[in-house]
């Protein structure tokens, strides 16, 4: 579904990364997970609070959202805090 070779966009990666974790979220009601991002998405999803806002509103605090100095720049993991 994606060529090899091509780009995302950072708004579709961020996308991804949010789905990501409202799944994981969704899966494990009582895992307290964290988004890694890279540099550039950590960036992009800092400029947009509403989304974190939305995650919070549905599912509590569970989750944090922070940077990975460690990843690529439009990279993204979700893991569970221990």
């Amino acid at each position: 579904w994606i060529r090899e070779g091509r780009r995302l966009s950072t708004d579709w990666l961020a996308k991804a990364a949010i789905r990501a974790l409202e799944n994981a979220l969704a899966t494990r009601p009582s895992a307290r997970l964290r988004l890694l991002c890279g540099a550039a998405l950590g960036a992009y999803l800092g400029e947009r609070p509403q989304w974190r806002e939305r995650l919070a509103a549905r599912f509590g605090a569970r989750f944090d959202i922070v940077d990975d100095a460690d990843l690529e720049e439009r990279s993204f993991d979700v893991s569970e805090i221990r």
